[in-house]
C-alpha cells in the first residue's frame, strides 16, 4: 500500500514535480494545492495525472490540504513561505518535503531561529521532515544525466561549477 502524497505550489518549478511524485511506484494518489485554480485545472485535465488525481484532492488553500486525508505535502511554494507552512502542515498531522532553501530571510540569527522551530516541531508531532536538494530533480538536469549515460558529451577532462541560488524572487 502506498501513500497519498500532496503538492502545495504548482508554478513553473513546483509543476516540475507533479510527473515526478505521480510516477513513483509508492505514490498511489496525488492531492494538489496552488492559490490559481487554472494551475488546478491545468493539471486535473493533464491525462498524464487521470489515474492518480482524483478532481475532490484539488485545494485552493494550504489550510484547505492540510485538512485532508493526505499522508503527506510536498512544499514548493515560495521560499519564505516554507517554514511556516512545513510547522502548519506536521501540526495538520502530515509528513513533509520542503524545497530548498527552508526560509530566505536577511537576518541569519532568525533564520536559525526558524530552523530550530522546524526541530521543535518533529519532536513534539512526530512526523517527519525532509528539506530536498531539488536541482536533481530539474528537467534540464535529467536530461542532461540521460544524455550522459548514453555517453552523448564524450570523455570529461576537467569541469567547474557553482551553485547560483536566487532568493530575491
Amino acid at each position: 500500500m502506498g501513500i497519498k502524497m500532496g503538492l502545495v505550489g504548482l508554478g513553473s518549478f513546483g509543476g516540475a514535480f507533479a510527473k515526478l511524485y505521480k510516477s513513483h511506484p509508492l505514490v498511489d494518489a496525488i492531492a494538489l494545492c496552488d492559490a490559481q485554480e487554472e494551475k488546478l485545472r491545468y493539471w486535473a485535465e493533464n491525462p498524464d495525472m487521470q489515474d492518480k488525481l482524483n478532481p475532490k484532492d484539488l485545494y485552493l488553500s494550504f489550510d484547505e490540504i492540510c485538512k485532508s486525508d493526505c499522508d503527506a505535502l510536498v512544499i514548493i511554494t515560495q521560499p519564505w513561505l516554507h517554514a511556516p507552512q512545513c510547522i502548519q502542515a506536521m501540526e495538520s498531522g502530515k509528513d513533509v518535503y520542503s524545497a530548498v532553501p527552508l526560509i530566505s530571510l536577511p537576518d541569519f540569527d532568525e533564520t536559525l531561529d526558524w530552523c530550530q522551530k522546524i526541530i521543535d516541531t518533529t519532536e513534539r508531532t512526530g512526523k517527519h521532515y525532509m528539506l530536498g536538494e531539488t536541482t536533481y530533480y530539474r528537467p534540464q538536469t535529467m536530461f542532461c544525466r540521460q544524455k550522459a549515460a548514453q555517453g552523448k558529451f564524450g570523455d570529461f577532462v576537467y569541469a567547474a561549477a557553482e551553485y547560483v541560488h536566487d532568493v530575491d524572487c
